[in-house]
C-alpha cells in the first residue's frame, strides 16, 4: 500500500505538477516578488518587526562547504521550511526541516506533540545533532525593519524559522502553529525570527 501511495505521489510530481502544487498548497517561486514582502508578512500573520530575509550569498557559501563534507546536513539546510531552536546561551537545542516531518497534503509539524512542551521537543523525529550557534545564525539574516534590533538573547529561548512563498499553505500553517505556541507560552521569554528564504531558489 505504501508503495502504491509513493508511486502515485511520484506520478503527480513528474506528470501532473500543477495538480500536485494545488493539492499541497504550493506556489511557484518565479511569482515571488521581494518588494511585496510586507504584504506576504501581513497575509501570513508575521509581525513585520520580526521579519527577516536571508543573506543569500553567505548562506550559499555555507551550503557549498557542506555539500561534500556532510551531504545529509546540506540537504536539510536546503529545505524551504526549517525551525532552529536555541537556549538562552545561544546553543542549538533543536532543529527540524520540512522533509523530516512527513504528512500529505499538509505537513505534520506537531506529529509527536513536539509543541506541547517548552522548549519544543524534536527528539522523536529523525533529527540529527547540530552545532548551530545563534550568533552565527543571526549574521546570515538581513533585517527588513531597520529599526529592529536582535537584542540580548540571554534569559530567553530563540527560534529561527525559515519560511517561503514557495511553500504557500505549508508556510502559513507552520507560522500559525508557532504564533499559537508563542501565545500559549506568553509567560516565557521567547523570540521568533521569521526568515524568508525564497531568494535561495530564484
Amino acid at each position: 500500500m505504501k508503495g502504491l501511495i509513493f508511486s502515485l505521489l511520484l506520478l503527480l510530481l513528474c506528470s501532473c505538477n500543477s495538480i500536485f502544487y494545488n493539492v499541497a498548497g504550493l506556489k511557484k517561486s518565479k511569482n515571488f516578488k521581494i518588494e511585496k514582502l510586507p504584504q506576504y508578512c501581513e497575509k501570513y500573520n508575521i509581525d513585520y518587526n520580526y521579519c527577516y530575509t536571508l543573506n543569500t550569498l553567505e548562506y550559499k557559501l555555507k551550503l557549498e562547504n557542506l555539500k561534500e563534507k556532510n551531504p545529509e546536513l546540506f540537504n536539510l539546510l536546503s529545505q524551504p521550511l526549517q525551525i532552529k531552536v536555541f537556549n538562552p546561551e545561544g546553543k542549538s537545542i533543536g532543529f527540524l526541516a520540512n522533509c523530516q516531518v512527513g504528512g500529505f497534503p499538509n505537513l505534520k509539524w506537531n506529529r509527536f506533540n513536539s509543541f506541547q512542551s517548552f522548549p519544543p521537543d524534536f527528539t522523536k523525529f529523525n533529527s540529527i545533532d547540530t552545532v548551530f550557534a545563534l550568533n552565527n545564525e543571526l549574521k546570515l539574516l538581513n533585517k527588513v525593519n531597520k529599526n529592529d534590533i536582535h537584542g540580548n538573547p540571554s534569559n530567553r529561548i530563540s527560534l529561527i524559522v525559515y519560511w517561503s512563498y514557495l511553500m504557500g499553505r505549508q508556510s502559513k500553517r507552520l507560522i500559525k502553529l508557532l504564533n499559537e505556541y508563542q501565545d500559549e507560552h506568553s509567560n516565557q521569554n521567547i523570540r521568533i525570527f521569521y526568515v524568508n528564504i525564497d531568494s535561495l531558489y530564484l
